[in-house]
């Protein structure tokens, strides 16, 4: 949501043709969405992927995964995604070529990240994702105002 737009939908299903439907051939502004599919067929200005769900994901693997690959993955994890959201609130704070820096420096730890050897099949597979998207993992740190780790699902249109 934001100041400008918000549009929520609350179809009966919650199949990828609804998604089409709303958002038709282009979507003229930043789409915030989850990882799901459907969002990969949508045209956007630009989209951003909510770590709530990296974050929420975390949670049920522990419940099933104790091992010590696990453990130091997700804690990598985490530390490089609320890393990326404490940058993105210090935006103003910063000379911007100092943000542009501290920016870089987490786009170079989030792709060594991603060519790490693990050899978990949760790691593996989060990894996976992570690499599907790795182009909207941090879309928020150039646009002010945008967050990530909102846990309702938005549409927003920046401008």
């Amino acid at each position: 949501m934001t100041s400008t737009l918000c549009y929520d939908v609350i179809p009966k299903s919650r199949a990828p043709l609804v998604v089409k439907q709303v958002l038709d051939r282009i979507f003229q502004g930043m789409l915030i969405c989850d990882f799901w599919g459907a969002y990969n067929k949508i045209r956007a200005l630009a989209k951003q992927r909510r770590f709530y769900h990296l974050f929420t994901e975390r949670v049920k693997v522990d419940q099933h995964n104790p091992s010590l690959g696990w453990k130091a993955f997700r804690k990598k994890l985490s530390r490089l995604l609320k890393d990326a959201v404490r940058l993105s609130e210090k935006q103003n704070q910063l000379a911007s070529e100092a943000y542009l820096r501290l920016k870089q420096g987490l786009s170079d730890r989030l792709d060594q990240f991603l060519v790490a050897p693990y050899q978990d099949r949760d790691t593996q597979r989060l990894i996976n994702r992570l690499k599907r998207h790795r182009n909207e993992l941090f879309t928020f740190l150039g646009y002010s105002g945008v967050r990530p780790d909102t846990p309702s699902s938005r549409y927003e249109t920046r401008y």
